[in-house]
């Protein structure tokens, strides 16, 4: 199979953010950006900030802070210090957790995305199974893990999926494994506990890299 890496995040859960708090000038101030980085159609309300530039994309929404690098290579160094900027300037929001998303597709090569699930997946045994068997059940199958990884929880969601296009339309069927590596965070040491997350970026990428080409081996 070939895979691509599709999208990566790292993201910080509050139970109430204020997006009105950033706006550009306090972004500036805190040294998340430059005045002269901010791209054109960016938003700025009570409800959602949302600002690019050319080395990573935020979104403040009233319960997540998302941040998502442009480019792969040095995509923690870029991310890291702006999340735990936010998240030290901000020490009054009642943090929950933290999680650094990767998502990465694969296309099977020689064979379809129905005979690759049900090669990789439809082996494990399961009383719900012989419920999608059948000819004509046109059936797909999917995967679900999770592990602890010291302070850190992954969670791995394999599941078919369409890559969607930049006009919004659907394109050829494939298999998405979306990996989830997720911290509890505490509102009184959130800067510290961002910071180690973050820290474990090249780890996390390449794990989820590594278990990406164990599942794209074609056994007989």
């Amino acid at each position: 199979m070939e895979w691509k890496l599709a999208s990566t995040t790292a993201v910080v859960i509050a139970n109430a953010f204020n997006p009105s708090v950033v706006r550009e000038s306090f972004l500036n101030k805190i040294g998340v950006i430059a005045p002269e980085e901010v791209q054109a159609g960016f938003v700025f309300s009570d409800q959602v900030a949302n600002v690019s530039t050319a080395r990573f994309t935020l979104l403040v929404l009233p319960q997540q802070l998302q941040v998502a690098p442009v480019e792969r290579a040095g995509a923690g160094p870029v991310v890291g210090p702006v999340i735990i900027k936010l998240v030290t300037a901000l020490p009054h929001t009642p943090y929950v957790a933290a999680g650094i998303n990767f998502v990465w597709h694969l296309t099977p090569e020689d064979e379809t995305v129905a005979d690759a699930t049900r090669r990789l997946f439809a082996g494990i045994a399961s009383p719900l199974r012989e419920a999608f068997e059948g000819p004509d059940a046109n059936a797909r199958f999917g995967f679900f893990a999770s592990k602890d990884l010291g302070s850190v929880r992954l969670k791995l969601d394999v599941k078919p999926a369409r890559e969607i296009a930049p006009d919004g339309a659907k394109g050829s069927e494939l298999m998405q494994c979306s990996f989830n590596f997720h911290r509890d965070v505490a509102p009184a040491t959130a800067p510290a506990d961002v910071a180690e997350l973050c820290d474990r970026w090249a780890e996390f990428e390449q794990l989820s890299e590594a278990l990406v080409a164990k599942l794209s081996e074609k056994r007989a």
